[in-house]
């Protein structure tokens, strides 16, 4: 109960952080560490890795581990959007997709 209560006050306070316009980044990144050092300090049993993943040897270093495994994962997928995405606009650019769109779009306008 007391590990639920403390992490009923972490949430608060990141959530109150960032109403408060601090970086939301930032304030996520240390409320979930905060939370999984909670995690190994009132359960130690419980391992906070992925399945597959392989332990240091520290909890204290797991946490970590968890956090570097998980951002890096979703860095890499952010990452390939972003590039799809550019691939996508430079070509639409390249054909002239984006210069028919807008005589198009402005055709109706010219009637008045």
């Amino acid at each position: 109960m007391t590990a639920f209560i403390i992490a009923i006050v972490i949430t608060i306070i990141a959530a109150w952080l960032i109403i408060k316009n601090y970086q939301p980044q930032t304030v996520l990144l240390l409320a979930g560490l905060s939370l999984l050092t909670i995690t190994a300090i009132f359960y130690p049993d419980n391992s906070i890795l992925y399945e597959k993943a392989k332990s240091t040897g520290s909890v204290w270093i797991d946490i970590f581990a968890f956090a570097k495994g998980s951002l890096s994962t979703q860095v890499a997928g952010i990452g390939l959007i972003i590039m799809a995405a550019g691939g996508f606009a430079s070509y639409m650019d390249h054909i002239k997709a984006s210069n028919a769109m807008v005589n198009v779009c402005i055709r109706p306008s010219a009637n008045y």
